[in-house]
């Protein structure tokens, strides 16, 4: 599909490599950047080694593959996550790839806030929770594409009292 992208439709974006379930499931910062940035590499290098796409086509493969990562309530420790998926996919895009546009090695992702700090005590609290986790995903010198908040009654499944007619 990638290959595919390349030579057909070179302006699509055929992956979306995916760390946010291994994080809600338990994965450590450290473990989810290892997971996303070697399923990145596996796919890149099965690309390159499969002869079908032309070395100066591969700036447009690195450049077509996005990420869609987690942002949690550690607003340093989201930060810092980031910043460093940002810096070593450019140095793998250079080092690895031989990529030399900046822009093809720009590390483009989505961010997931994922409510594992939201509380159903304290649906009131929720809103500053997801603004933390969302503020985490956005303070990142890389190129954001898209943020999905949790809701603030996510926890609790359902709305919170005191914004409901039977609450108050």
């Amino acid at each position: 599909m990638v290959a595919w992208c390349a030579n057909h439709a070179p302006k699509w974006n055929p992956i979306n490599v995916c760390s946010y379930q291994p994080a809600r499931a338990g994965a450590t910062p450290v473990q989810e950047i290892a997971y996303a940035l070697a399923t990145a590499i596996g796919v890149l290098d099965a690309v390159r080694d499969s002869g079908q796409v032309e070395p100066e086509q591969f700036p447009q493969v690195l450049r077509s593959i996005s990420f869609f990562v987690n942002a949690g309530i550690r607003f340093v420790e989201e930060v810092c996550k980031l910043r460093a998926l940002t810096e070593m996919w450019d140095q793998i895009g250079l080092d690895r790839y031989g990529v030399t546009d900046e822009r093809a090695r720009r590390f483009r992702y989505g961010v997931q806030v994922n409510s594992l700090g939201l509380t159903e005590a304290q649906p009131e609290n929720n809103v500053q929770r997801i603004v933390l986790e969302m503020f985490g995903g956005h303070v990142v010198e890389a190129r954001q594409g898209a943020l999905h908040p949790a809701a603030g009654v996510e926890r609790g499944a359902g709305p919170a009292r005191p914004w409901t007619s039977s609450g108050r």
